[in-house]
């Protein structure tokens, strides 16, 4: 049996279910039982752990977790898109009092701002962009791992699948 850490099978998930417009539920079997990956297409705000420029709506976004066969929350992922008329320089002052004590790049490109926070196995990253007379967009990832989980692929056998579609033969 080959055995893959859940980040990659999060990933892979992403990749095989997050196409989909419709949320989708699958589950994989791991050395520790079987986990259940649920994907959505639409985000629910309170997800991303950051607060919402006023006025800004959500453009895009998905957001999926992973939980264990006993309901134990294992992985989370959110992104989402937020776009707003506010210019970046307005929207950027608030998140740097929204989010005061995160770090920030060392060099942010001309009209860009981003903050970013890590602890205990969670990171969250935002980053502002704008021109002047288009629309601010604030890009919002956050992710965080409560327990580790390794699924198991068993060894091909000729002619059959033996691993989700999408996931890398290097693996």
């Amino acid at each position: 049996m080959r055995r893959i850490w859940i980040p990659l099978v999060s990933a892979l998930a992403i990749f095989c279910v997050g196409a989909s417009k419709a949320p989708t539920v699958e589950t994989i079997n791991t050395i520790n039982g079987p986990v259940t990956v649920s994907f959505s297409p639409k985000v629910n705000p309170n997800s991303l752990g950051v607060p919402l420029y006023p006025g800004a709506k959500i453009a895009r976004g998905s957001e999926y977790t992973v939980k264990t066969d006993k309901g134990e929350l294992a992985q989370v992922r959110v992104e989402a898109t937020l776009t707003t008329k506010a210019p970046a320089g307005k929207v950027a002052e608030f998140y740097r009092k929204a989010l005061k004590g995160w770090s920030r790049a060392p060099k942010e490109p001309e009209g860009e701002t981003a903050f970013w926070k890590g602890e205990d196995h969670k990171v969250w990253i935002v980053t502002i962009a704008g021109k002047s007379g288009k629309p601010t967009s604030v890009e919002v990832r956050h992710s965080a791992t409560y327990k580790e989980v390794v699924a198991e692929f068993p060894k091909r056998e000729p002619g059959k699948r033996t691993r989700p579609r999408g996931l890398p033969r290097s693996v």
